[in-house]
């Protein structure tokens, strides 16, 4: 029965050789951590991305006795669930604002998906709506789900000369044109001027960041002013910092604080590495073997074993090589040598 080297042979290098310090760098023999086989990490898949108001730090742990060293750099990127710290002033539907702040590689930016009323002032303040008489008055026109009101008083002669407040802020997808007639009191003819604020947006680049924007974060653009945004955030990827050294076992990878969950992917391990692996797994099987021999008898028959079949060796050129002839040529190199040796059978030899 003839053994496979890399099924039957290979998994005792992994378990026996490959996390042994004296073949790794620095070690004994100064091997670099590449000649034994392991490689680094390659990627980070974000399996849950999370939601934070901070930058989280990532961090990689475990992937075997004696190896390690992998870091993280985060990148996070805005969530549609950010809210409105300010409304600000003066926004129209469909403004860009562009998110201020932060150290990023992409910038992002919030469409104004709906409006409200934030102030109003009196154009025309009517007639015949009282001596001081306070009333709501609602606007007219407009694209809106809830119209605004805002309450006002007029003076003795039933004239509107002040706002108190916008008492309902409405919900636009288009606003009227200033000045803005409205309905309500016993008089006619009060018309108003608007100044609008965001109340919802979308996100429509939530960018790539590496720090945060200070909370609340201001914004540019659009045709008003004074918008805040209080920044909700998710982990958009994992910038693979420091590789690391690892076995075939991939590091575990935990965020601070908690939330968010990655998977570290390694690198693909050459076939440079594997044949190192294997030269390596020879040296062991030889050593091993001469460790536990029990006379020179022994080591001589080994000796002569391996020179015998190095002796049939031909190599040719890279395209007449046949690892297959090879391979059969020395096992029957060497069990001529034994046969023509049976003597030491039992004698302390093979």
């Amino acid at each position: 029965m003839a053994l496979d080297f890399t099924v039957d042979i290979m998994g005792l290098y992994n378990s026996k050789i490959k996390a042994d310090p004296n073949y790794q760098s620095p070690g004994n023999y100064g091997l670099a951590p590449s000649l034994i086989g392991t490689v680094g990490v390659d990627s980070a898949t974000i399996t849950t991305p999370g939601v934070y108001t901070a930058l989280p730090v990532a961090t990689a742990s475990g992937g075997g006795a004696g190896f390690g060293g992998a870091a993280f750099t985060t990148t996070m990127k805005l969530l549609a669930g950010s809210a409105i710290a300010a409304a600000g002033t003066g926004y129209n539907i469909g403004n860009v604002l562009w998110l201020a702040g932060g150290n990023k590689t992409s910038t992002a930016n919030v469409t104004v998906a709906s409006t409200k009323v934030v102030s109003a002032t009196i154009a025309a303040g009517g007639t015949g709506y009282g001596n001081a008489q306070t009333f709501a008055a609602t606007v007219v026109g407009g694209t809106q789900t809830t119209a605004a009101q805002v309450s006002v008083t007029t003076n003795a002669a039933g004239v509107v000369t002040t706002v108190n407040s916008v008492s309902v802020a409405g919900n636009y997808t288009a606003h009227p044109s200033n000045p803005v007639a409205t309905t309500g009191g016993t008089g006619t003819g009060l018309t108003l001027n608007l100044q609008f604020g965001v109340l919802t947006f979308t996100v429509s680049q939530a960018g790539v960041y590496t720090g945060l924007p200070s909370s609340p974060i201001d914004v540019t653009g659009g045709s008003g002013s004074g918008f805040q945004l209080t920044g909700s955030w998710a982990v958009n990827s994992l910038i693979v910092s420091s590789p690391g050294s690892y076995d075939a076992v991939a590091p575990t990878i935990a965020f601070a604080p908690a939330g968010a969950a990655a998977t570290a992917v390694l690198q693909t391990q050459t076939a440079g590495q594997k044949d190192e692996q294997k030269v390596l797994m020879m040296v062991e099987i030889m050593r091993s073997m001469i460790k536990e021999s029990t006379s020179p008898v022994q080591i001589k028959d080994m000796h002569e074993c391996m020179r015998k079949m190095l002796e049939v060796m031909r190599f040719g050129s890279p395209t007449s090589f046949d690892k297959d002839v090879m391979a059969t040529r020395a096992l029957d190199s060497a069990m001529n040598y034994i046969a023509k040796n049976n003597r030491h059978v039992g004698t302390g030899g093979l």
